[in-house]
């Protein structure tokens, strides 16, 4: 299943910024109340299908500190956030560590997330990951904003191709709307820019042969409606506190 690779939002969960430290301490359990603290302090909110990564700062502290055996003790999720995860209905668990907090604080039981994770939700799980580098970028994003542009052909009436470079432009907001689930807040008003014009930061783009055009936005979300002509000609962009370029990901960039 996955031997092509995964691809959906990520969420990575910095425990150690939220609790201002540089990295938990060896068998430090992560609680549910820690992840709802975690969305709130990076303004963020796990959804379905997410690939959740949450962060302890092992890799810090081995860096720091030199490696350890693992049977001594790691940092963790307890097995309260079972029901947390279910809930949330993620897709993937990464961690800096195994997930599990060891030891689990439950007798009999050595890796009762593993358990209950791969085996009981068949939740995919990413071990020994090294967020450090990551969490250091995410440091520098503050928000996006989501900037949509419909085009339509040079030729013909312009007033009928500034209408439908209206209704391109309109098509994509909405998909992103309902599907992506951006919010309205994070959406520029969308643009109608007539006829075809050059554009920058597109995501992605691929050509509709049957008149000429660049379709670009992200295929998959709108290759239904690319099926039928109504998004070809369509310039999507997330654009970050500094406007910069960000890949095109609803409440992601």
């Amino acid at each position: 299943m996955t031997r092509t690779g995964i691809v959906s939002r990520g969420v990575l969960l910095d425990i150690p910024k939220l609790k201002k430290v540089d990295w938990l301490e060896k068998g430090e359990a992560i609680f549910p109340q820690d992840l709802d603290a975690a969305e709130k302090d990076h303004k963020i909110h796990v959804e379905e299908g997410d690939v959740l990564l949450v962060r302890t700062g092992r890799a810090a502290n081995r860096k720091a500190k030199g490696a350890w055996d693992p049977a001594k003790g790691l940092p963790g999720l307890d097995a309260s956030c079972l029901q947390w995860l279910y809930d949330r209905k993620i897709a993937v668990l990464g961690s800096d560590a195994v997930s599990d907090v060891m030891p689990s604080g439950y007798e009999g039981l050595m890796l009762p997330v593993h358990v209950g994770t791969l085996v009981m939700q068949g939740i995919h799980l990413i071990d020994n990951a090294d967020f450090d580098s990551l969490a250091e970028k995410a440091k520098t994003i503050n928000g996006y904003m989501i900037e949509v542009k419909g085009y339509a052909s040079s030729t013909g009436n312009a007033a009928s191709n500034q209408k439908l470079s209206e209704g391109r432009a309109s098509n994509v907001t909405n998909i992103l709307l309902q599907q992506g689930k951006t919010p309205l807040t994070r959406m520029l008003a969308p643009g109608a820019m007539g006829p075809d014009g050059e554009a920058v930061g597109f995501v992605a783009q691929a050509l509709d042969e049957e008149e000429g055009r660049i379709a670009r936005a992200e295929p998959e979300r709108l290759a239904a409606l690319d099926e039928e002509g109504l998004v070809a000609g369509v310039a999507v962009r997330a654009l970050g506190d500094r406007d910069q370029p960000h890949a095109l990901d609803p409440e992601r960039a």
